[in-house]
């Protein structure tokens, strides 16, 4: 079980990573809002962006789910699917070590953005749809917002266990 400081390290390093992940959710609804007006000539500019901050946006939300795992000692998934895993673990408890991170409709969201990320990860940009991306792009707010309500009752929680 994660002692009382390294629960306090753990808040304060993944309170940096929010505030990173608001900055990139912030990105794409700037990308998005732009989008309508922007000439046929940068259209891809624009779509390559928020690909690229979709990406992000799921890049940081692993590295808040690593760090957890660093610090309750449970170990990050290995293997092939190990993306995939990690998302999974984190909507369950963990007798001893902590209670699920996030809810079954974060996971749900989530896992659209994990999936878009591999799928940016080994195609060309150019081969994305962009009404699709879009779609995805909208609900980025939405998906930022229950991540940071599931970390904060996940907090909250685990000072209660502790205190």
């Amino acid at each position: 079980m994660i002692n009382k400081p390294e629960l306090l390290r753990l808040e304060a390093e993944l309170s940096d990573e929010l505030s990173n992940l608001e900055r990139v959710v912030n990105i794409i609804k700037s990308r998005l809002k732009e989008l309508p007006a922007v000439s046929n000539n940068i259209y891809d500019v624009y779509i390559d962006s928020i690909a690229h901050n979709l990406e992000n946006f799921y890049l940081a939300v692993e590295e808040i789910f690593k760090a957890i795992c660093v610090a309750t000692e449970e170990g990050i998934p290995a293997g092939e699917r190990w993306h995939s895993i990690l998302l999974k673990n984190m909507s369950k408890e963990i007798k001893g070590l902590r209670v699920n991170v996030i809810s079954a409709d974060t996971l749900e969201i989530l896992d659209e953005y994990r999936k878009f990320r591999h799928l940016a990860r080994n195609i060309y940009t150019f081969n994305i749809v962009p009404e699709k991306l879009i779609l995805l792009a909208k609900e980025t707010e939405k998906a930022y917002k229950l991540l940071k309500k599931d970390i904060k009752n996940f907090f909250k929680f685990m000072h209660r266990v502790l205190d």
